[in-house]
């Protein structure tokens, strides 16, 4: 009776709770400006250890392989927020960092101890490999993530590709390719998707291949939604193309960026084609993407 009692109160901390984006989906070109110090480390030890529903200030030892930015702190230690068992319900204070795993930690100094600069977004989980040494963070950052991508441990290897679809960088295409070309069904998933990332249209044949073998969920779904945020008109034609395919895996995403690109009226016949479609989805996206190109109201 007592759980059942509690519910109310669940659910209402859950209507507060601050919606979270996936590590994956975060641009991190957004956070780096907004941390002073930037390294990468092991986590040798938490104390104390982690306590049921009780928020509490936790203290990690850490073992840094890698400073990118910034002056150490007298005492490499990082100072977070743990929440306990209602971290999954608030939004907030979303570390536990189990000994052993290793971090990209984006920091400030505080009272002589590192202090995350967001407590869900600053820290990224990442893979033991190091790249050659460069002099730019942002570059040595690509190097560490693309090293990764040779790891043993395939874990380790999608981990690297999602730190890439981090970063957004165009120079990290031909390293995507090479793990694209190895034709590993979950590699290919994350490496279709950091290429999106990097504005790289040329893998939406791919993409299109995994959407069509794949559910319409996670990873798979991501990839779609990366999809159609699309906007560079050189995609038209192979965004056309899905539009116009029997299948409806992918349709529905490729719909949503020819609306986004107000050159994209020669595929209105494909756009208006899906308008009946059987699928909601590619028809809720056919009848948005037909009024923005034609800046009518939506039809219905």
């Amino acid at each position: 009776m007592r759980f059942l009692c509690a519910l109310p109160v669940l659910a209402s901390l859950a209507l507060w709770a601050r919606l979270q984006m996936a590590p994956e989906q975060l641009d991190l070109n957004t956070y780096l400006p907004k941390a002073p110090i930037l390294l990468r480390a092991e986590i040798l030890s938490v104390s104390p250890p982690p306590r049921f529903l009780e928020p509490y200030v936790a203290t990690a030892r850490l073992r840094v392989t890698r400073w990118y930015r910034g002056t150490p702190p007298p005492a490499v230690e990082l100072r977070f927020a743990m929440q306990g068992g209602l971290r999954m319900i608030n939004g907030h204070n979303c570390f536990v960092f189990p000994p052993g795993t290793h971090w990209l930690i984006l920091a400030k100094e505080r009272d002589g101890a590192l202090e995350l600069i967001d407590d869900c977004y600053g820290a990224f989980k990442v893979a033991p490999q190091l790249g050659p040494v460069h002099p730019d963070p942002i570059t040595q950052l690509e190097a560490d993530f693309t090293a990764g991508l040779s790891s043993p441990d395939p874990k380790y290897r999608i981990l690297s590709l999602q730190r890439l679809a981090n970063l957004h960088l165009p120079s990290s295409r031909p390293a995507l390719h090479h793990v694209i070309a190895r034709g590993e069904p979950d590699e290919t998933v994350w490496a279709a998707y950091a290429a999106l990332c990097t504005g790289d249209i040329s893998v939406i044949p791919t993409v299109r291949g995994v959407l069509e073998k794949e559910p319409p969920n996670w990873p798979s779904g991501v990839l779609a939604g990366e999809l159609s945020r699309i906007k560079d008109p050189a995609a038209i034609p192979a965004l056309t193309e899905i539009a116009w395919s029997q299948s409806s895996a992918g349709k529905a995403s490729a719909i949503a960026a020819l609306g986004n690109i107000p050159s994209a009226t020669a595929a209105l016949p494909a756009i208006t084609a899906n308008l009946n479609s059987d699928n909601e989805s590619v028809r809720q996206a056919a009848r948005r993407a037909l009024a923005k190109l034609t800046n009518t109201p939506e039809p219905q």
